[in-house]
């Protein structure tokens, strides 16, 4: 075997019933045209050479490389150099996954396309991987050698994640994946339909801290799985396999207030009460809410929190108006008391009982005017 125009000797002393014989290739190689020559032997006396019809040996494809897909997948775009003579391409994956791809014209006599978009599936593992590539061509050609593996990493799954729903409103917390610069929940509803709600990020450490948002009016049990997505632009990083699914229970609540009185039970913080209830009840204002945190069992204090929580924007006197509207003063007098008790439904013994507790010097006069100027 000839290349150019020097002798890359074959099997010596074949038989003469041989009628073949195998070169190997080593990946050193060099591409180009090579010459199969044989001749007969007997002693020192040989026939003359005869040649076979030139073979070329393809050059191992260049400037492989990657980019992310951007049309939704998870995927990652591969491109090279065209090799001449080349009628195919093999693509290698190895690494936490191995697959064999061949990649051919769309119809004979085209030139195989020098780009391929390789998928990530769900259950493709996390890890590192190695492409290569090698040209292939017709009859008279011999395949390349693959090319210089390009080196690729699917980020790690989220795991640990911990979910609190408060209403629409979800809360979600899990470690921090190495290499990942954003993060994507996918959601699906009791009738299996997926969606894939904002995730707003609170904190990155030593917890991610999110949130989303559900439709107004979500109830029964959803699922959640997380991604893990490298920044964008990475050009060795894929996205992560989804994490393992979490369930949660949606409480859609008739009110308000109901609502807030459940968050209060379950220890709340006043500024996330305020953005739940401002998603589960996108018609309230700042005096509705406070009202409503008010009869929750909040304090002015964890209200006034919740206010500014749902409302950055709101002035120091618009607080105050809204908490003092939802927040009374105590009654200081006898009649004052009267008429709260009056406004409650509550009995005139009741009420009797209640004042002179209130006030235990209070004569009989002025506990029967307080009464009855309160309606009793």
């Amino acid at each position: 075997l000839c290349p150019d125009g020097g002798i890359q000797p074959g099997s010596p002393n074949l038989g003469v019933a041989a009628t073949s014989d195998v070169f190997a290739f080593p990946a050193a190689s060099p591409p180009g045209q090579y010459t199969g020559q044989v001749r007969g032997a007997m002693g020192s006396t040989t026939t003359e050479w005869v040649s076979a019809a030139p073979l070329t040996y393809l050059a191992a494809p260049t400037g492989l490389v990657a980019q992310p897909a951007t049309s939704g997948t998870i995927a990652m775009v591969l491109s090279w150099d065209t090799v001449p003579q080349a009628t195919a391409y093999q693509l290698t994956l190895g690494g936490a996954a191995s697959a064999s791809i061949t990649v051919s014209p769309a119809s004979a006599g085209q030139a195989p396309p020098n780009t391929y978009t390789l998928p990530f599936g769900d259950t493709d593992p996390a890890g590192a991987y190695t492409v290569t590539v090698a040209a292939v061509g017709g009859a008279g050609t011999i395949p390349s050698p693959d090319s210089t593996p390009l080196s690729l990493t699917r980020i790690a799954a989220p795991t640990g994640i911990q979910i609190t729903a408060l209403a629409n409103y979800v809360q979600l917390s899990w470690p921090p994946v190495a290499d990942a610069a954003s993060y994507r929940a996918v959601v699906t509803a009791p009738d299996g339909h997926s969606d894939t709600p904002a995730l707003t990020i609170g904190s990155s450490t030593p917890s991610v801290v999110a949130t989303l948002i559900l439709p107004v009016g979500a109830s029964g049990d959803y699922g959640s799985t997380l991604t893990a997505l490298p920044a964008a632009g990475a050009t060795s990083l894929v996205a992560s396999p989804p994490s393992a699914r979490q369930n949660m229970t949606i409480i859609a609540y008739a009110d308000a207030a109901t609502m807030a009185e459940a968050m209060f039970t379950a220890s709340v913080a006043g500024a996330t009460g305020g953005l739940a209830l401002l998603a589960a009840f996108p018609a309230l204002t700042l005096d509705t809410m406070a009202v409503a945190m008010a009869k929750g069992g909040y304090a002015a204090e964890a209200t006034g929190q919740g206010l500014l929580a749902a409302w950055p924007q709101t002035t120091p006197t618009q607080l105050s108006q809204a908490l003092v509207a939802a927040y009374p003063p105590a009654p200081s007098t006898p009649a004052q008391v009267a008429a709260a008790q009056r406004a409650e439904g509550v009995s005139g013994a009741t009420c009797g009982k209640a004042l002179l507790a209130a006030f235990p010097t209070l004569q009989t006069t002025a506990l029967a005017q307080a009464m009855a100027g309160a309606g009793y």
